[in-house]
């Protein structure tokens, strides 16, 4: 665990010295690697859309890099998140995820800020490993749109959900 947060550590340090830049992925090998992760593959980070305070660190594992997960490091209070899987959106400090059946909206930091699980759709999801592609917040966080297959053939349903109802 120490020698992981190590590796996202180094991770941040050079994207603070880069001065802010937008991201940061060596082409050679010189982020170490963390021997304790098996298949490791690929790590970045960059400064989060909306929050220049904000580092997402991104990472893929496993064969064919078939699990992927973010953390988020914010600066000013040396705070690191939960790791989240299945990400579809993050911007200030919200973010998107997929569970199986479901989409959650929270706060990166504190879901006892803001927490909410969208669990009914129009149309039911498509029998599929991941129904749900993509997340887009519309306007100021009020609203978000979600894009996933539904039916047996598999046709892309868009669905604005206004998160203004549900107290956000």
């Amino acid at each position: 665990m120490i020698k992981s947060l190590l590796c996202l550590l180094y991770a941040l340090i050079a994207l603070r010295i880069a001065g802010g830049v937008n991201s940061v992925e060596p082409a050679d090998n010189s982020i170490p690697q963390c021997e304790d992760i098996e298949f490791y593959y690929r790590r970045s980070a960059r400064l989060l859309e909306g929050n220049a305070d904000i580092a997402e660190i991104r990472g893929s594992a496993g064969p064919e890099k078939s699990v992927t997960w973010r953390q988020y490091y914010r600066y000013s209070d040396n705070l690191f998140s939960e790791i989240f899987y299945y990400t579809l959106a993050a911007e200030d400090e919200m973010i998107v995820y997929a569970t199986q059946g479901s989409v959650i909206i929270q706060d990166i930091f504190d879901k006892g800020r803001y927490y909410l699980e969208i669990t009914e759709f129009q149309e039911p999801f498509a029998k599929m490993i991941d129904p749900i592609q993509s997340a887009v917040f519309v306007g100021d966080h009020s609203a978000i749109e979600i894009t996933y297959f539904a039916g047996e053939d598999h046709h892309t349903v868009h669905e604005c959900f206004d998160l203004e109802m549900f107290g956000s």
